[in-house]
């Protein structure tokens, strides 16, 4: 998810040994939590050989579906695209919609911040409303940030010698089959139909037949080794993902 599809290159160029680690982190933009959180796997792959994806799309073009809606893509020279999956992107469903749309207004209680509709509300009480293009083009943008990096998935299993990837992202492109695995499910269908599925008769099938997910969620724990912030017995927290597992922040690398 860190690497946008148009810093491939340079990507490509570090992997390879051919410029050094600064030059790599400069021109692909990397986030501040590089260092910590994904060198060591990065470092790991270039060590055995193994290619990094740069799966998600460029954050401009992000911006561009969020203020003028995706339609606008198909203006994008014909290089640009090829960084992009094929246009139009699949409208999001309408759980994503909802679960969005949740986020966003927990998000503003939260935080206090402004996140205008038309009327100078919050987009998020109107849900799949076509009286809410705003809350409608944000949507699309979080769609176009899963569906570019399920294409990237889908190309990444047709090229690969021993088709295994295993991607990274935040859990809220992946919990409960929503976001990446809603796009991967669809593409497999239209343009991986050599791979072995077997029967798919219900949205997600395709997916399920090859992938699993796993979700990692830091949790506080009391001196007795119970969870403090979550509830164990929430049946949403058991379908979040094939793999649920509870992290302690407080913990040392050796715990």
């Amino acid at each position: 998810e860190m690497f946008e599809t148009d810093r491939q290159l340079p990507l490509d160029e570090y992997l390879l040994g051919t410029i050094p680690e600064t030059s790599m982190l400069r021109d692909c933009n990397v986030w501040g939590n590089y260092s910590k959180d994904y060198r060591p796997i990065v470092e790991l792959a270039k060590s055995l050989g193994m290619p990094v994806i740069a799966a998600n799309a460029p954050s401009r073009y992000v911006s561009i579906v969020n203020n003028l809606g995706q339609e606008v893509l198909e203006k994008l020279p014909e290089k640009s695209l090829e960084l992009l999956p094929p246009l139009p992107i699949k409208t999001p469903s309408a759980a994503l919609y909802y679960k969005f749309s949740t986020y966003m207004r927990a998000t503003q209680m939260e935080n206090g911040a402004s996140v205008n509709g038309e009327n100078g509300t919050c987009p998020a009480q109107d849900v799949l409303n076509d009286s809410n293009p705003a809350l409608n083009r944000m949507v699309m943008a979080q769609s176009l940030w899963d569906a570019t990096m399920a294409w990237k998935l889908v190309e990444a299993l047709r090229k690969a010698e021993h088709p295994k990837v295993l991607h990274l992202c935040g859990r809220f492109h992946v919990e409960h089959g929503l976001g990446i695995p809603e796009h991967l499910d669809a593409y497999l269908r239209r343009f991986h139909c050599d791979l072995n599925l077997g029967i798919m008769s219900e949205d997600g099938d395709a997916f399920r037949a090859i992938a699993k997910t796993a979700v990692f969620i830091p949790v506080e724990f009391a001196q007795n080794g119970k969870p403090l912030n979550i509830d164990l017995e929430d049946p949403l927290l058991a379908r979040a993902a094939d793999w649920v597992i509870l992290t302690n922040p407080a913990a040392t690398n050796a715990q």
